[in-house]
C-alpha cells in the first residue's frame, strides 16, 4: 500500500470483481492502473489512518465550511485533494458509486457522446455520469477546500515560528 502511496495517486474508482465483489483501480502517476480487492471506504479508511488523519474529522470540517453533507472533497494533503465523481451505478445498498480524482492530477472536463469525462495527466481518460456543470463544481469545491487548507497551514506554521522564537520556551511555563 505504501509504494502505491509512494507512486502518486492520480484516481481511485470503484468496479465489481469477477464474482461481483467490491474492488478499486487506482490510477498512479506512471500510467499504471492498479487493482485491490478492497472497498473505497475501506482503502480511504487504511489511507487516513497510515496518516494519521481522523477521515470523521476531515468530513465534519469540510461538511461546516461548504454548508453540504453529501460530495465533498477529502483534503489529504497540499499534494492529493480527492474530488468525488460518480462513475457507476450501484447494485445493492452498500455499493458505493462515486470515486474519487486527484484534484491536482486533472487536465482537461470535457463531454464525449452525452458522457462526461476527466482527462488526468497520466493520460487516462475516465467516464462521469455527472453532468459536465455538476463536476466542474466539484472541481471548484476541491479548489477552495484546498485554499482552506493551506490557510490554516499557514496559521499553525505561524504558531510553530513564534514557539520557535522562544516565546513559548518550556522552561518558562510554570506548572501550579
Amino acid at each position: 500500500m505504501d509504494s502505491i502511496i509512494k507512486k502518486g495517486i492520480q484516481g481511485i474508482l470503484p468496479t465489481y470483481g469477477a464474482n461481483g465483489e467490491n474492488g478499486i483501480y487506482i490510477y498512479v502517476n506512471d500510467g499504471e492502473v492498479i487493482y485491490m480487492n478492497k472497498s473505497i471506504r475501506a482503502f480511504l479508511n487504511f489511507l487516513f489512518h497510515q496518516r494519521r488523519i481522523d477521515l470523521y474529522a476531515l468530513r465534519q470540517w469540510t461538511s461546516s465550511l461548504l454548508h453540504r453533507r453529501n460530495g465533498l472533497p477529502l483534503v489529504f494533503s497540499r499534494e492529493l485533494v480527492l474530488v468525488p465523481v460518480k462513475v457507476r451505478k450501484p447494485i445493492g445498498r452498500a455499493d458505493g458509486s462515486e470515486g474519487y480524482i486527484s484534484l491536482l492530477h486533472i487536465e482537461n472536463i470535457v463531454e464525449k457522446e452525452d458522457k462526461t469525462m476527466i482527462q488526468l495527466q497520466c493520460g487516462k481518460e475516465i467516464g462521469s455520469l455527472h453532468s459536465k456543470k455538476i463536476v466542474e463544481r466539484r472541481v471548484l469545491l476541491g479548489q477552495f477546500m484546498l485554499t482552506m487548507y493551506e490557510k490554516e497551514a499557514l496559521e499553525w506554521e505561524g504558531f510553530s515560528l513564534i514557539y520557535q522564537n522562544n516565546r513559548y520556551h518550556p522552561e518558562k511555563i510554570r506548572l501550579i
